[in-house]
């Protein structure tokens, strides 16, 4: 009788601890999900800018972001900011801050200037961003480097990665899921604008709803380029020296999952993306 109940408590035992090693190997276990890591649309509110503009609102690492790139044509105080510059003009448009939208003629499927910016928003220089007037809304700025910072390490700490090469990495969980081929279906599987240029690997997850699109810029020599492709963002704060008509920014590309800062020279035309102000 006692041998066999030590032989029934023996088999009890060898298959709890099988338990505990299969319940111990699935809490470890990488996920190698490319799906969305949250879907916040509860936490979603608004904000609006002077020209009556209302953006989407997300809160990433501790900051409360626009979740849409900026489109003001005015300064917070009324005053208009210049734009309609040839490339001439443009490039000679040191310490005088402009925007520009990009050519609609250079896009198929965009019929007007009005619907390129609703779509991708507009290009500022940067000295429209460091403007004192403030380009962002009341109450709100352009973000530093630390900033993003931030959101990346909050969204490391959800589980995306850092490898460049990986589905699941940071930068496309910022990018919008609207882009051509995208394997999530409809409707974000589309060639409509907005949206990015298909990949095989990288496709836009956006995580937690920041909704990057890919607006191009315009360089300093006054042409545009990368609608689809890529987009930046201006840092505010970085270090200008030795070049003090150089600043930072933030880029994504389709090809990749890196998330690239840079300097670049002030006289680009590059997206803005505003952070709540302490």
């Amino acid at each position: 009788m006692c041998n066999s109940t030590n032989f029934y408590m023996n088999q009890l035992n060898f298959h709890l601890v099988i338990f505990i090693i299969l319940v111990i190997f699935s809490s470890c276990k990488k996920d190698n999900s490319v799906e969305p890591i949250l879907e916040p649309e509860d936490d979603l509110f608004s904000v609006t800018d002077i020209d009556g503009n209302t953006y989407k609102v997300i809160v990433i690492g501790g900051n409360d972001w626009m979740a849409e790139n900026l489109r003001t044509t005015r300064y917070n105080n009324g005053d208009v900011v210049p734009t309609g510059l040839t490339d001439r003009e443009w490039q000679d448009s040191y310490a005088v801050g402009a925007y520009s939208i990009y050519p609609h003629v250079e896009v198929e499927g965009v019929e007007s200037d009005e619907e390129m910016m609703e779509a991708y928003g507009l290009l500022y220089n940067y000295f429209a961003t460091s403007d004192s007037r403030g380009l962002c809304p009341q109450g709100w700025r352009i973000p530093t480097l630390p900033d993003w910072q931030a959101m990346f390490a909050a969204m490391e700490m959800r589980g995306l990665s850092s490898d460049r090469n990986d589905p699941n990495a940071v930068a496309n969980g910022l990018k919008s899921k609207y882009q051509i081929g995208n394997p999530a279906g409809s409707p974000y599987d589309t060639e409509q604008h907005p949206r990015w240029n298909a990949h095989e690997i990288h496709n836009g997850l956006d995580s937690f709803h920041f909704g990057g699109l890919p607006g191009g810029y315009r360089f300093g020599s006054g042409f545009f380029s990368g609608l689809g492709e890529m987009t930046s963002w201006w840092i505010m704060g970085m270090p200008a020296q030795p070049n003090p008509n150089s600043a930072g920014s933030i880029s994504l590309y389709y090809e990749v999952g890196e998330v690239i800062p840079g300097q670049t020279t002030a006289r680009n035309g590059f997206s803005v993306r505003c952070v709540r102000a302490d």
